[in-house]
């Protein structure tokens, strides 16, 4: 069995958070982690503008944090609200033709008519058996301007890297939630929802795991952290599950003090924690710094995973 090695990288406001995981098997092993701060807001440069300014110095930084990599695969992470994402149902049958047109047209029904040409990625979440017995299986869509796609082939250019994506953000904490259940099951059986909820100065993120399965994910404007709650409440009900359902709840993203988020715990009886990925790559976390912000890199994790 050979071993493979996938690199992503976070970026949000000033700072580019990066990773690369070696899997083997089922196991897995951090080869590089660490973060990059800018002058400038990174994601305005990479996703906002068609001649960005300091492009060469973001493809300097970027050579130089992964230079003697041995992956061959390069993810983005993408956050709301640079990228369009939802959930689209369909049927297994269907031919890839036939979804390809559906979600483009969802896309255009869901996003700005000015944002301008579109990219749409796709990845199959989970199937569904309905009331009636028929299966529909669940996708998320990831739609993002073109100018994304243009970024990331300039990036990986001159690098030693075969192919490069974008995945949401949330996919990403999705797949490090996903492996955390396989080494633990995170939760009894009888209360097998695990909630994780993305703090960022700009919008809110929520994913929702069922017994490991990736079952859905959402983002909001943004608030404080006592938002969190009417926000988690709010997609919960609409998504039919009752909050005793929930059987644990993980916080990630900019996160100043876990303690702004023990609302959660009066209406989950379920204290709150800090996403910790770290275990899933074999790391010994006595390795790290005692200030080390664990949670601010499970999206960077989760998407190299």
């Amino acid at each position: 069995m050979e071993a493979q090695a996938r690199a992503g990288i976070d970026i949000y406001g000033r700072v580019m958070r990066y990773a690369e995981v070696e899997q083997y098997g089922a196991r897995y092993r951090l080869l590089r982690l660490g973060s990059c701060d800018f002058e400038f807001a990174i994601g305005d440069e990479l996703f906002g503008s068609r001649d960005p300014e300091h492009l060469a110095t973001i493809i300097e930084a970027i050579r130089d944090v992964f230079q003697g990599s041995v992956a061959r695969e390069l993810c983005l992470a993408i956050h709301p609200p640079r990228g369009i994402s939802y959930f689209s149902m369909a049927p297994p049958d269907a031919t890839e033709l036939v979804k390809r047109a559906q979600f483009e047209r969802e896309a255009k029904l869901l996003t700005d008519p000015t944002s301008g040409d579109l990219s749409l990625t796709s990845e199959l979440a989970h199937a569904e058996t309905l009331p009636d017995g028929d299966v529909v299986e669940w996708h998320q869509i990831l739609a993002l301007p073109a100018i994304v796609y243009s970024s990331l082939r300039t990036i990986v250019r001159d690098l030693s890297i075969s192919a490069a994506y974008p995945m949401s953000s949330m996919h990403g904490i999705a797949n490090a939630l996903n492996r955390l259940h396989l080494k633990e099951a995170l939760c009894p059986d009888d209360r097998p929802l695990v909630l994780a909820v993305g703090y960022y100065p700009t919008h809110f993120e929520y994913t929702v795991v069922r017994h490991g399965e990736w079952t859905f994910c959402h983002y909001t404007n943004p608030g404080d952290e006592a938002d969190s709650v009417y926000f988690t409440l709010a997609l919960l009900r609409q998504l039919g599950l009752h909050p005793n359902k929930v059987g644990r709840i993980f916080i990630y993203g900019i996160v100043s003090d876990i303690e702004d988020f023990a609302a959660m715990e009066t209406i989950f009886d379920i204290v709150p924690e800090k996403l910790d990925a770290i275990p899933i790559v074999d790391l010994d976390a006595s390795s790290l710094s005692s200030g080390f912000d664990f949670e601010s890199y499970a999206p960077c994790i989760g998407i190299s995973l």
